[in-house]
């Protein structure tokens, strides 16, 4: 749960849930596996795949034009916040600039309790 606060900047589960939860319309999903040790990480990842069906593809958390539309929907980012932070940062397009957006937002979550 707390993996999904701080991915969905929210401090809500409800919230977290509807904004990053996965729904019965979601082809793809990501899996986030915490553990002690790499071999209890692969064991889980083996029992998440078995479970799940379809293929493993990184390509998933990949961001493309569709991708940082939806996000920047969801995460209410505007353009003069697009163009600060790439005025700041400098490279890494709209991309990079949504990336660091959602970073500093779950970065300031704490703050929100």
């Amino acid at each position: 749960m707390e993996v999904l606060l701080f991915a969905s900047a929210q401090t809500q589960i409800n919230k977290a849930i509807e904004t990053l939860g996965v729904k019965p319309d979601v082809s793809e999903v990501a899996v986030v596996i915490i553990s002690d040790s790499k071999d209890g990480a692969e064991v889980a990842l083996r029992v998440v795949s078995e479970l799940l069906s379809g293929e493993r593809s990184d390509s998933v958390l990949e961001l493309n034009e569709d991708k940082v539309k939806a996000i920047r929907e969801l995460f209410g980012i505007t353009d003069p916040e697009i163009e600060a932070v790439s005025k700041r940062l400098g490279e890494g397009g709209v991309e990079g600039a949504v990336t660091r957006l959602i970073i500093e937002r779950e970065a300031l979550l704490p703050t929100q309790r």
